[in-house]
């Protein structure tokens, strides 16, 4: 047990809502993060493109998680679009998905 509790003080610190961040403002630093490595002069040295891979990879899941929730939500019959459609939950993860993904491949 001490090693599970060990395990989820990894996870809380690692996963950006253990730092207050939630998950929809996730996306926009990775996004971020991936242009100054795609711009950088050194853009295509090994170690930079497996860091953007990984920060990547973490974007997308996050953008995944939400967008599925959206996807429960119109299961249910529940769901609604935000009023200002430019911040959207379901509009804006599926957008973070089309920009992590193209920018890692």
């Amino acid at each position: 047990e001490e090693a599970q509790a060990k395990g989820r003080g990894v996870l809380e610190a690692l996963l950006p809502s253990g730092h207050g961040m939630p998950p929809k403002h996730f996306e926009g630093p990775v996004i971020l993060l991936l242009g100054l490595i795609m711009v950088s002069p050194i853009a295509h040295h090994w170690v930079l493109q497996y860091v953007a891979s990984v920060i990547g990879f973490l974007g997308a899941v996050v953008a995944v998680n939400q967008n599925f929730m959206g996807w429960v939500k119109i299961s249910k019959g529940e769901f609604a679009f935000n009023e200002l459609l430019y911040i959207d939950p379901f509009l804006l993860s599926s957008g973070s998905l089309f920009i992590i993904i193209g920018s890692c491949g």
